[in-house]
């Protein structure tokens, strides 16, 4: 069997060389590799090492660089009279730093929305979206990270919860609810429904007073049902009282009394589903309507906008409005309406 030897040849630009070991070191933060790349490209027999060494800080610090190719005669290094421009290392890594501090802010705030969701997510939603991503590969070195994983590993707990999952999900995706376009807000504190009141903050303020001394202010708002049965809530306490109803009446959650997850969705304009609560499932799923007032005057309604109140909504408003001398809200309940 004949073999052959060939010689290899290879060569070193002395401008790419240059060039490229700034590139790591102000671009990449790799000062060492940078260091010895150059160490590398300059070993000779009449330099020290410590020489060798500084005439690569010297290349990074943009007083000097390497020109022609190796192993040619052109191939040395020259020193640069005065300074090549942004080739300073103690400036790039102040800059490293900077960019740094920069980076940890943001990973700060990152971690702040992810305890801000834990804490406003269910455990059981948590724990599954965990072992979703592990199952997935990841690994963390704080082992704390894994503590939620097994907050529900309690018999029988992983079949429920799978059996919740994926009900919710065959809701998403089968649900005929068409909620429509809504406009009206359930939050009597959003900024939709405080412009709303005090678009006359006299008026506002006149009602106030009034309620204040009025006989009927522990009816004064509430929650009115399609068949006209009114809970009159506490100011300001109409979301808890709505989240105690629901959990009661109408549990996300598969239990005793059932499960109505599908009314705790609705479809957007765009198309999408969103989550609901609270106030929202009892206006936009099961048609109730809202009496509330931000300025805690005059109870004022909330409704779907879709769709128009029951029978006995509107009779009950219509007596709520008039018992309070306002006219113009009750005579507008029927403005709408075909005779």
């Amino acid at each position: 069997m004949n073999t052959e030897t060939r010689a290899l040849h290879f060569s070193v630009d002395g401008d790419f060389l240059t060039e490229f070991a700034r590139e790591k070191c102000y671009n990449e933060g790799k000062l060492t590799y940078a260091v010895e790349l150059l160490i590398s490209g300059m070993q000779c027999d009449q330099l020290t090492d410590a020489q060798i060494e500084q005439r690569a800080y010297d290349i990074l610090n943009g007083r000097a660089r390497l020109t022609g190719t190796y192993p040619g005669p052109d191939y040395r290094l020259e020193y640069i009279p005065g300074k090549e421009k942004s080739t300073d290392i103690a400036d790039a890594f102040v800059n490293m730093q900077k960019k740094l501090e920069d980076e940890k802010k943001k990973l700060e705030a990152m971690y702040r929305r992810y305890l801000f969701m834990c804490d406003h997510i269910p455990e059981w939603q948590l724990s599954r979206a965990l072992k979703a991503y592990v199952n997935e590969g990841y690994v963390e070195d704080d082992p704390t990270f894994y503590e939620p994983i097994y907050a529900d590993d309690v018999p029988g707990q992983d079949e429920y919860n799978a059996a919740l999952f994926e009900l919710t999900e065959e809701l998403e995706e089968n649900s005929n609810i068409n909620y429509g376009r809504v406009l009206a807000s359930t939050d009597p504190t959003s900024p939709a429904a405080i412009s709303r009141v005090l678009a006359d903050p006299a008026k506002a303020v006149d009602e106030f007073i009034e309620r204040i001394h009025s006989d009927d202010r522990d009816d004064e708002y509430g929650w009115l049902e399609p068949n006209g049965t009114y809970h009159p809530v506490e100011w300001g306490k109409h979301a808890e009282w709505a989240a105690n109803y629901l959990d009661e009446h109408y549990p996300f959650i598969p239990g005793p009394n059932g499960c109505y997850a599908e009314l705790y969705y609705r479809n957007k304009p765009d198309g999408t589903k969103e989550y609901i609560n609270n106030g929202d499932v009892l206006v936009y799923s099961l048609g109730w309507v809202l009496i509330d007032n931000p300025a805690q005057g005059m109870g004022r309604h909330t409704c779907r906008t879709d769709r128009p109140m029951t029978k006995a909504q509107k009779e009950f408003l219509f007596d709520y409005y008039t018992k309070r001398g306002a006219s113009r809200e009750a005579n507008a309940l029927y403005d709408n309406d075909d005779y």
